[in-house]
């Protein structure tokens, strides 16, 4: 995860004769600032599949949030015939580089595995997908 890090030069040379630049890092607080939000995508680490062993990293789309868990879709390179999902259209706006579909079960994701905002869903897309 990246933090931007600030910096900050002091000069005082009442307290500190001897020395004329003082370097200081200061990394900004968390907060909700980077909190997950309704209709952002963001990348969750090791969801689980069906089979309960094993895993893998993908996007996911934020429906709501429940304390420190969120509601969320999960988002796939492949489309399905069996299932419904729907394709995004906008993938810049979403962050995503390669063709990805939302499915329409919902999963509940706690905040330790969203790793990092990757971009939102579009007005279009998301009108289109409804679900939101």
């Amino acid at each position: 995860m990246l933090f931007e890090v600030s910096l900050l030069l002091l000069f005082d040379p009442i307290h500190d004769p001897g020395d004329r630049m003082k370097m200081k890092m200061q990394l900004p607080s968390r907060g909700n600032r980077n909190a997950p939000k309704f209709g952002e995508m963001w990348y969750a680490d090791a969801l689980m599949f069906c089979d309960g062993i094993h895993s893998k990293d993908r996007p996911v789309l934020i429906k709501k949030r429940n304390d420190q868990m969120f509601d969320c879709y999960k988002c796939m390179s492949q489309a399905k015939d069996f299932r419904e999902r729907y394709e995004i259209k906008d993938l810049v706006e979403a962050g995503l580089v390669h063709r990805t579909f939302i499915d329409y079960d919902i999963l509940q994701i706690p905040r330790s595995k969203l790793m990092y905002r990757m971009g939102k869903l579009s007005d279009d897309d998301r009108a289109a997908f409804g679900k939101l």
